[in-house]
């Protein structure tokens, strides 16, 4: 059988009479379900889909404003970065 939580929904989404509505509703939370698995959701387990849930953050959701690049910014602030430039070596120690 089909192990993924895509299989089951459209297992069961296949026999039920949803209205218009319903099914845009449907849609929405499906579409907002793999947004947050980060894929289709027939590539996402079936009984592994949310075992990620105990580590969740708990409160209200909130967007970055300006976007995430603005973390990547500030955590290169003080680094030497080279864009369109060779790597010759790398160097580190317990000094970084």
């Amino acid at each position: 059988g089909d192990d993924s939580l895509g299989g089951l929904l459209e297992q069961q989404l296949s026999s039920a009479q949803l209205s218009e509505q319903e099914s845009r509703v449907m849609n929405w939370h499906i579409a907002n379900l793999e947004y947050g698995c980060g894929s289709h959701l027939k590539d996402v387990s079936l009984p592994f889909w949310d075992q990620d849930d105990v580590f969740a953050f708990g409160g209200d959701h909130t967007l970055i404003p300006k976007g995430y690049s603005q973390i990547s910014r500030a955590l290169a602030e003080d680094l030497d970065v080279r864009l369109s430039s060779p790597v010759t070596s790398i160097e580190w120690g317990t000094r970084g």
